[in-house]
């Protein structure tokens, strides 16, 4: 399977990989003082406990709406 870029070109999908921006994983909490960012409490991705903004992303993130 290949994906069409907006320049006519074809990328193969095969390369691609899943990531689940932080504003989107359910291991993340945003900040009530600033909610674009927030708290990962995502052992996997090496920052256990650190602070992400909001667009940031990792492979490890898990989507809220797969979760349910």
């Amino acid at each position: 399977m290949k994906i069409k870029l907006d320049n006519g070109a074809w990328l193969p999908t095969k390369d691609l990989v899943e990531v689940v921006r932080c504003k989107d994983c359910v291991r993340w909490e945003a900040r009530s003082s600033n909610p674009f960012v927030g708290r990962c409490e995502n052992p996997l991705n090496g920052l256990f406990s650190e602070y992400t903004d909001d667009e940031d992303f990792c492979s490890y993130g898990v989507r809220k709406e797969k979760a349910q």
